[in-house]
């Protein structure tokens, strides 16, 4: 449903970038010139693709992976790997992102030490909540990203120093398309479905992703794998 939700999305935008060119060119010059509609339908795909690519392939391959997730109850491919290195390497990726904001990232060792689980799935799980972590807090903010085991349950924890989550907010973060804050959320991106497919991955694991406001500030958010 959601797929075909942006694609009438995507639709309806681009007959009206297409009406707004036209009309454009018809008012400046009193008449319209094909090759300048042209130029312009050329310069407007090239400045939206720059300036929105990343945004827009994150954005279809969210609503992939939630379609997979809630409507053909994907299954997790398990097999042995370590959580502490997945953890660093989703730190490792995320690295220039976080740079780029001045955020710092601090990876503590732990002892979780090896699950079965699906490495495609628990990856992207985490990169998700750790991409909603470095949005949300600012310049010289720090986040920190911890694993363990307990009672024969695998965790991993990522807590940052952003601004928290509203106590009102707290029961519809994983609501799809749930966006707390607009003016917040136009300036940080995101499209609503990151922690709500990361909770459906962890779910499929046996496990969760509770989210709490720190009383020290900032978020955190536990993942819960059942090894």
């Amino acid at each position: 449903m959601w797929t075909y939700l942006a694609i009438a999305l995507f639709g309806v935008l681009g007959c009206w970038a297409r009406f707004a060119q036209t009309n454009l060119v018809q008012a400046v010059y009193g008449r319209e010139f094909p090759y300048a509609t042209l130029s312009i339908d050329l310069l407007g795909s090239f400045l939206m693709g720059f300036l929105f690519i990343d945004t827009l392939e994150r954005l279809i391959a969210d609503l992939f992976d939630f379609t997979r997730l809630e409507y053909l109850e994907q299954t997790p491919k398990r097999e042995p790997l370590d959580l502490g290195e997945l953890l660093q390497r989703s730190a490792e990726g995320a690295s220039a992102e976080a740079e780029a904001k001045s955020v710092h990232l601090n990876l503590i060792s732990g002892d979780a030490g090896r699950i079965d689980a699906d490495p495609h799935m628990l990856q992207r799980a985490i990169e998700n909540v750790l991409d909603n972590a470095i949005r949300h807090t600012p310049s010289g903010g720090a986040i920190t990203l911890e694993q363990g085991r307990r009672d024969g349950v695998a965790w991993f924890r990522i807590s940052d120093s952003g601004p928290g989550i509203d106590p009102a907010d707290l029961p519809h973060i994983f609501t799809p398309l749930y966006r707390s804050d607009a003016s917040r959320n136009s300036r940080t991106g995101g499209a609503g479905l990151g922690l709500s497919i990361a909770r459906s991955m962890l779910r499929a694991h046996g496990g969760d992703l509770p989210a709490a406001h720190r009383a020290a500030g900032g978020a955190v958010f536990e993942g819960t794998i059942s090894a």
